[in-house]
């Protein structure tokens, strides 16, 4: 079962809930991660695109859709985008930082996401519920044109 915007109750602090998810909200906070990283670099901040958004929003959700939580080979600079964890137990805070040092972690990652010339961007996160546990599909779209 995988779910898109369900409800716009929940706030930065809430922990995450499945039957009041606020997509909008960990979509917004890791956007805004991501531009205090690049902010730290001496690098501008980034535009969101509405089209962008659109995009990032339809590949999480077809990611979402998939079997496949864990990827099993990795090549050097890619990372786990879709991380099997119980994200309960977190608040959109908490977990958006947890999802950008997690792209910052991998080099690829952190090449693209500090790219000099980008400057717009969007983000998507797509929960899924798997064996009871509510588990994320992260996208970041980056571009020079929106």
């Amino acid at each position: 079962m995988s779910l898109g915007v369900i409800c716009h109750s929940q706030g930065v602090a809430d922990k995450i809930s499945l039957e009041e998810y606020n997509s909008d909200l960990l979509d917004s906070l890791v956007f805004d991660e991501v531009v205090r990283y690049r902010k730290e670099n001496d690098l501008a901040g980034l535009f969101k695109s509405e089209s962008m958004i659109d995009s990032a929003r339809i590949h999480s959700s077809q990611m979402g859709e998939r079997d496949k939580i864990f990827y099993k080979k990795f090549r050097k600079g890619q990372c786990p985008v879709a991380l099997e964890m119980n994200i309960r137990e977190f608040s959109y805070l908490e977990l958006s930082r947890i999802i950008v040092k997690r792209w910052m972690n991998s080099p690829g990652h952190k090449e693209l996401i500090l790219g000099p010339y980008f400057i717009y961007g969007a983000s998507s996160n797509h929960i899924v519920m798997k064996d009871d546990k509510l588990l994320l599909k992260g996208i970041f779209y980056l571009s020079y044109n929106p």
